[in-house]
């Protein structure tokens, strides 16, 4: 095969991904993430990889809130699976990363300490966050306290409720999580009550929330208080990074983890084993680099998990670094690569084992290349039973 013409394969399977990506309604249920959530191992490796790759975060916070980022950067440091790619105020474009964008970008110019004025507060805040969801390709938002919820009355509380929910109404694409304040200050009334505030709004009208509070304050099981009032545990206590300890973030970067995984579509309790799609490049599930000339082998392969017998579409696709036309390709069993959109099988799932889709020299560029599975419909619109990548760059 000397060029491949790609033919707008993944471009409308991953336009297809955000139109099919569970987006919270008023009719669900109210998403709490709290301290019962911080047991990555029990989200099911196929949620892992569609956080992975259908999810573009909007993150805006002031210090306290990096502290989410941090943990996250340093649960990835541990353990690839839980690859993360923050950008200041860029979108990053990649499926093998849960992709952040870090900050609020207007009037050309990239703000990544923001205060509620830049987010929520008043018509600068709002204008801020509705021009980076006009120009960016964001389908979750979400805004960090920092210690205003020390000080700020029920009425001001009740403005940020008020202006996220008209946010929701307006953006109806985009999943906006709510969140509680940190539960540091040795004085909590206050904080306690704006907390509790946000909690039962949460709960009264199905949306969802990032309790930061309740995970400050819960450490192996053991809820710390002061004076009867629910605070930040001692053994998080330190300034190691953004007003914490690293165990902590580390914490709250597990809990983002389950956060975003709930969106992405899991119900946070299924013990089930869905379908799980694989595809290798030279046997890695990682990103590879390759020289010119060199040959390229890719195999996919298929857990069917719980789903084995049940009728679906796989598809198969690479995007090449080539212009359109000439920028996508399919692979349909048992033919082979073909342009154009097309669909490689039609048959009930079952355990297949590595199977070689492709083994030749490529083009200088990159390529990504892709195995999905969902609706026996013969269009490629989701929602995705599971979707794994891998991308390759030959020099």
């Amino acid at each position: 095969m000397n060029h491949f013409k790609f033919y707008k394969c993944l471009f409308i399977i991953l336009s297809a991904l955000y139109v099919s990506l569970p987006v919270h309604s008023e009719a669900a249920q109210a998403i709490i993430i709290d301290h019962t959530c911080t047991d990555i191992t029990k989200i099911p490796d196929s949620w892992i990889n569609q956080v992975k790759s259908a999810l573009k975060i909007h993150y805006a916070h002031t210090s306290h809130g990096e502290q989410p980022l941090v943990g996250s950067s340093r649960l990835m440091a541990a353990n690839a699976k839980y690859n993360y790619y923050p950008d200041n105020c860029t979108v990053p474009v990649t499926t093998a990363y849960m992709s952040l964008m870090d900050g609020q970008y207007y009037d050309s110019y990239c703000e990544t300490y923001v205060a509620p004025e830049l987010y929520w507060e008043g018509a600068l805040g709002l204008t801020m966050t509705r021009a980076v969801l006009n120009s960016f390709d964001v389908n979750i938002s979400m805004w960090a306290w920092c210690s205003q919820l020390d000080y700020y009355t029920q009425a001001e509380v009740q403005v940020y409720l008020n202006n996220m929910a008209q946010l929701e109404r307006e953006y109806p694409g985009v999943t906006f999580v709510y969140m509680t304040g940190n539960a540091q200050s040795e004085e909590g009334q206050n904080r306690y009550d704006r907390n509790n505030q946000i909690r039962e709004f949460c709960r009264q009208n199905n949306k969802i929330l990032f309790d930061f509070a309740d995970l400050d304050c819960w450490y192996n099981g053991e809820q710390y208080a002061v004076s009867g009032i629910p605070s930040e545990h001692p053994r998080y206590s330190g300034d190691e990074a953004a007003h914490t300890t690293y165990e902590s973030c580390e914490n709250k970067g597990r809990a983002f983890w389950w956060l975003m995984a709930r969106i992405a579509g899991w119900d946070g309790v299924d013990v089930t084993s869905p379908a799980a799609p694989d595809i290798k490049a030279n046997s890695s599930d990682s990103a590879i680099t390759v020289s010119s000339g060199s040959p390229v082998s890719i195999t996919i392969a298929l857990d069917s998990g719980d789903e084995a017998g049940q009728n679906a579409d796989w598809w198969i696709a690479v995007q090449t670094p080539f212009s359109p036309p000439e920028d996508w390709y399919t692979y349909v069993y048992p033919t082979g690569w073909q342009p154009g959109l097309n669909l490689c099988v039609q048959t009930g799932l079952y355990d297949l084992s590595p199977y070689e889709v492709l083994n030749t020299t490529l083009p200088v560029g990159n390529y990504t290349f892709y195995f999905a599975i969902d609706d026996p419909d013969e269009a490629a619109t989701g929602p995705w039973w599971g979707l794994d990548s891998v991308e390759v760059t030959v020099q």
